[in-house]
């Protein structure tokens, strides 16, 4: 049985929506720039991406990403977050949309969604074991070559970090764009 202590570790995705009062957009634009700036200096921040509205929309997602829920939590609670919090209240329509998720759902967000809403797992299964297998297949003709002379734990530590690189930051992102329709029938 897995021990549930290590469940709360994994990192986390936390999507924020928030409606911004017509004609306090640029206000909402600099309290959003120095949030920014606080949200990073933060411990275990590990980055975030801002969707602004189009068309008639009032949106503003905000996509963080934390080392876990415990430091996500911890943000949360602090006294820095809720004066952020405070300032920007008079900004908005309504009071902020929170979603939090971890795990591989996270890849298969489709741009500009409002909530992450995973599609089924046996989609998420095979394209994430089409791509890993491509990443694989094409690693182990190109890069497995020029690691060969070093140790196996190293050669496993380098082909893992280039692996996990790959999908998070490249190759996800972009198949998701491209499977949308997959994904997300309907949109």
């Amino acid at each position: 049985m897995a021990d549930d202590s290590t469940a709360h570790h994994d990192p986390v995705t936390m999507l924020v929506t928030r409606h911004v009062r017509k004609g306090n957009e640029a206000q909402f634009e600099a309290w959003l720039r120095d949030y920014t700036r606080a949200a990073e200096s933060h411990p275990g921040h590990l980055g975030l991406q801002v969707v602004r509205p189009g068309g008639q929309s009032d949106a503003y997602t905000v996509v963080s990403n934390w080392t876990s829920s415990e430091v996500l939590q911890a943000w949360l609670d602090s006294p820095e977050h809720n004066d952020w919090i405070a300032k920007v209240r008079p900004l908005l329509v309504a009071d902020e949309e929170r979603n939090v998720t971890t795990g591989l759902e996270t890849w298969f967000t489709p741009p500009g969604a409002d909530t992450i809403v995973p599609p089924p797992r046996w989609k998420m299964f095979l394209v994430t074991w089409m791509v890993v297998w491509l990443v694989v297949w094409v690693l182990d003709i190109w890069y497995a070559p020029l690691i060969q002379p070093l140790p196996v734990p190293l050669r496993a530590l380098l082909f893992t970090v280039v692996i996990v690189g790959l999908l998070t930051f490249v190759l996800m992102p972009q198949v998701t764009k491209l499977l949308r329709k997959f994904f997300y029938p309907g949109t």
